[in-house]
């Protein structure tokens, strides 16, 4: 349960950033979140239509996270995480340029 709160908390950290990183620069860092999924408690209060007394009725909701491939851009100026492609992913490496990297390897 642990892992899972802590895959959790990476996705919210990366998407927090993914959309202040450069469009373009130097690959300084590269991140691949496995797909997963975690059960939550949905709560509702429900009171009896006579005014009488409420009850708390929760049911559990399963949530699922599709897997996220991220590339932290370094342009000189700013720094940060930008969402990819899966083959931008697996093309672009410490070092190179994106989205040179990409298009030079038979991407977009």
């Amino acid at each position: 349960m642990r892992a899972r709160k802590t895959a959790a908390g990476a996705v919210l950290v990366v998407a927090a950033v993914a959309g202040c990183a450069p469009e373009s620069g130097e690959v300084v860092g590269r991140d691949y979140t496995a797909p997963y999924t975690w059960v939550e408690q949905q709560c509702t209060t429900v009171t009896q239509p006579n005014g009488g007394s409420a009850a708390q009725v929760c049911t559990p909701v399963t949530r699922y996270e599709d897997e996220s491939y991220s590339l932290r851009l370094d342009d000189g100026e700013s720094a940060g995480w930008r969402e990819v492609s899966e083959h931008d992913h697996a093309v672009c490496h410490v070092g190179d340029l994106y989205p040179a990297c990409a298009r030079e390897r038979g991407g977009r």
